[in-house]
């Protein structure tokens, strides 16, 4: 074969492209021959070989993974040598990890230099290792090399420290994984000629990608082949809510598609789309991976202003006394009048104000020659216990305000407390972002499960919305953020580890231990919060396992661990938690309700939004209901489905199991019998026909959504009855049962009782706490004996473990049927 001449071309040196090689056995190494004939010329996009050195038109690729493997070995080169032949580029149609590992592709031509991708891959035929030829399904190349010159006496390529991240970029690896300690099969291989032994360095790769538009915002993404949309999305900063984490298993992510071919609906699609959103193209997004450039819609963002979300309530002035330990003193330093005076602005103002120089961080002292002069000596220091957390000139010893949040796994709270009062001077609330990545605390823990990049991206979102909040407060209230030297923190564990970026993996495996449970305080400046740098944040400390600092708080705002008789906090929510006892002893369990309740998992559920069902009563007249904000009817949230299952169950639609009974429609009235009816192997209670309260669709609830809501009231029961049970407590004893959390207090305390909910109390015992997690966060920030008392509470706590307990799964069971009319 006449050797290739180097020339000239577009970049570089380049060679001309080689028309399909024939067919040809595999010789005993497994090198494939084929004999080529340049066609036509093409410039190709970088300088790939010196001039004048003579080489044929095919090489060999070592140890290319991602679309690019070598085949031959020393038979395979003896063979070579005696027939004059060379190794070629062999090129797989897909990438490697979705192929059997016994099919290899014949190889094709390629030129030194010449860009590989998808134009000019004809179909060819794969070939497994036992010489058995098998038809190759066309696809695009997802690749294209760039090389460069090679050092022709090196034998192998050098470890390189930091290799082109291409080349690991898809490998299921943590992120802070040493990039020189990778598998060496990801070096950056060498291309080598057959003929003139030149070798030829990989210094570039690029994968092909697909475009994927998304509405509303008309995003256009560069998406790898195979890549969910969901995954996609969420890797462009869109935020498309998952709330079971994207494992399939709710509806909340999901997309309608515009143009492009619409894929075949997958298992999880039809369970949980239903027929007809799937002949309407919607698919789920954590289930569809993009294959062609395709367009589709997801779901507006509801806007969080319309959100019932449980503010802090009224306030704590009155109710402790005031002792924030946040101090603010005016004082007048001497200023050095000679030359040469043997001391220092710093040692000054600490000989006034009795501190030492390991009170005060660095930070502060960039700002205190300014603040000395300007104020020709006055300063104001803000004292923390020892710690020194601000210099401000002039006198600003009336500005001290504090933050209390409550981080909750649904909603997040934020409260502005002026700490020489105890006024509560604004409070903001908002949605949880991070539900995004999952609405439970399983969801997120999974996320994140080893994860630090994933584990990142919840802290970011976390800490993005409370300076949100921060700058929100201060507009609403006129106070600047550098006069916030106080913020306490509560939560349940996963957030607590979350906010301070601790991996909460093995909080999620048994047997559920915490990384930590003491309290916690801590510069703001290291959470990246926009209020004083040096601004003190106290977390309060954990009990054990999932009952975190928001319990604590609970028991903090209700008192119930002074209480002479024995009282229930309940916390209704996502990550629910009981608490029963009194001054002699105090249990506490965690209760995890799940994101049912908050409207997910749920066929026509929703948050708590405008124009979502939050009351519902069924008569004989049929199903009448209320929404939020008296907008028209777009889903049913948490408190309407609870009014809706207790009415159902009051006029017989659903049996004491939770059977919507298909046997006694006859015996119903004729305007609730026509509304339950069986779709295929589903049935459904017609809630609301288009037209009625503003619908614009059918919304139903399904024999599914009952089954959930069994299982979020069998959680929450289940709770309560282990504690009683655990402590020999029967409901005459109980005195009293406090409704705790946001949606505690919004729903009704009959359709509660007759659901099962709550222990059957009389309802002159059961009362509504507001947000007590809040109240109690806001406790500690304007009184030290407060935060130091609830860490005695924190330990005087007994933790149980539900499911180590042996009769837990009988008394679950049991607390998921629906009591007996």
């Amino acid at each position: 074969m006449p050797p290739c001449e180097c020339r000239p071309g577009n970049g570089g040196l380049t060679f001309p492209p080689c028309a399909r090689p024939e067919p040809a056995r595999s010789s005993g190494g497994g090198l494939t021959r084929g004999r080529h004939t340049a066609k036509r010329d093409s410039p190709g996009p970088q300088s790939v070989h010196e001039p004048g050195v003579p080489c044929p038109e095919g090489f060999a690729a070592g140890g290319l993974r991602g679309g690019i493997q070598r085949r031959g070995g020393s038979s395979a080169r003896r063979d070579r040598a005696a027939a004059g032949r060379h190794d070629q580029l062999i090129i797989f149609r897909q990438p490697l990890e979705h192929r059997p590992p016994d099919l290899v592709d014949e190889p094709l031509p390629a030129c030194r230099g010449r860009q590989l991708d998808s134009a000019g891959a004809p179909p060819g035929r794969r070939r497994d290792l036992h010489g058995h030829e098998r038809l190759a399904a066309q696809a695009p190349v997802h690749g294209r090399l760039h090389v460069r010159p090679h050092d022709e006496a090196a034998r192998r390529p050098p470890v390189s420290p930091l290799p082109p991240r291409e080349w690991y970029h898809d490998q299921r690896r943590q992120e802070h994984e040493r990039p020189d300690r990778l598998d060496h099969r990801l070096r950056p291989p060498v291309l080598r000629c057959g003929d003139c032994a030149a070798r030829f360095r990989v210094v570039h790769s690029e994968r092909m990608t697909i475009p994927l538009r998304i509405l509303p915002g008309d995003r256009i993404l560069d998406v790898l082949p195979g890549t969910t949309i969901l995954k996609a999305a969420h890797a462009a900063g869109i935020d498309i809510t998952a709330t079971c984490g994207g494992r399939g298993r709710c509806t909340s992510c999901r997309v309608k598609f515009l143009q492009g071919t619409i894929p075949p609906p997958t298992i999880m699609d039809e369970l949980q789309l239903g027929a007809d959103l799937v002949r309407e193209g919607y698919r789920l997004s954590c289930q569809c991976a993009v294959t062609e450039s395709i367009s589709v819609q997801v779901a507006p963002p509801l806007d969080e202003s319309a959100f019932q979300i449980l503010g802090a309530g009224a306030g704590v002035a009155g109710r402790v006394a005031i002792q924030s330990g946040v101090v603010k003193q005016v004082v007048k330093v001497s200023l050095p009048r000679e030359e040469h005076h043997q001391t220092s602005d710093l040692e000054e103002l600490l000989a006034t104000i009795g501190r030492t120089p390991a009170d005060v961080h660095p930070d502060l002292l960039k700002q205190l020659p300014a603040a000395l002069r300007e104020g020709e000596g006055e300063v104001t220091v803000t004292t923390f216990g020892p710690a020194v957390i601000g210099i401000e000139r002039g006198d600003t010893a009336l500005m001290k305000f504090g933050l209390a949040i409550d981080v909750g796994t649904t909603s997040v709270v934020s409260t502005l407390i002026e700490l020489e009062s105890g006024e509560q001077l604004a409070s903001v609330s908002g949605l949880n972002p991070q539900a995004v990545f999952g609405g439970d605390l399983m969801s997120r823990i999974a996320f994140a499960q080893f994860n630090s990049a994933n584990l990142r991206k919840l802290q970011t979102r976390i800490i993005g919305l409370l300076n949100q909040h921060i700058d929100q407060i201060s507009r609403e209230s006129g106070v600047l953020a550098k006069w916030i030297y106080k913020v306490v923190v509560v939560g349940n564990t996963c957030m607590h580890h979350i906010l301070l970026g601790i991996d909460p993996s093995y909080v999620g495996l048994a047997p559920y231990a915490p990384v930590m449970r003491h309290p916690v305080v801590l510069p703001a400046r290291e959470l990246f919060l926009k209020v004083a740098p040096e601004a003190r944040v106290c977390l309060l400390p954990i009990v054990a396992g999932f009952v975190g600092a928001d319990a604590v708080a609970v028991a903090l705002a209700t008192r119930i661990y002074e209480s002479a008789e024995l009282r229930v906090a309940v916390d209704i929510g996502t990550n629910g938690e009981v608490l029963l006892g009194s001054r002699e002893r105090l249990w506490a369990c965690s209760a995890p309700a799940g994101p049912a309740l908050e409207g997910a998992q749920i066929r026509h559920g929703m948050r708590g939004a405008a124009g979502a069902i939050d009351r519902v009563a069924v008569d004989a007249g049929g199903i009448h209901v209320h929404t939020i904000g008296e907008a028209g009817a777009q889903g049913i949230c948490g408190s309407g489905l609870i009014d809706l299952i207790a009415g159902l169950l009051d006029a017989g639609v659903i049996d004491w199991t939770g059977l919507i009974d298909l046997d006694r429609r006859d015996a119903l009235p004729p305007a609730l019998r026509a509304r339950v009816r069986k779709v295929g192997d589903q049935r459904e209670v017609v809630v609301l026909r288009p037209g009625e309260a503003g619908a614009t669709r059918e919304i139903v609830l399904t024999q599914d959504d009952v089954r959930q809501v069994q299982l979020a009231k069998g959680a929450i029961a289940s709770g309560v009855a282990m504690l009683q049970h655990v402590a020999g407590v029967p409901n005459e004893r109980l005195t009293e049962l406090m409704l705790a959390g946001g949606f505690g207090n919004y729903i009704s305390i009959r359709s509660a009782l007759r659901i099962g909910l709550i222990p059957a109390l009389p309802e002159g015992k059961i009362r509504y706490v507001g947000n007590a997690a809040s109240l109690g966060a806001q406790l500690c920030l304007v009184s030290e004996p407060e935060r130091a008392r609830a860490e005695q509470v924190a330990r005087s706590i007994e933790h149980v473990s539900l499911a180590a307990h042996p009769d837990f799964q009988d008394i679950f069971v049991d607390r998921m049927n629906f009591p007996r009319a």
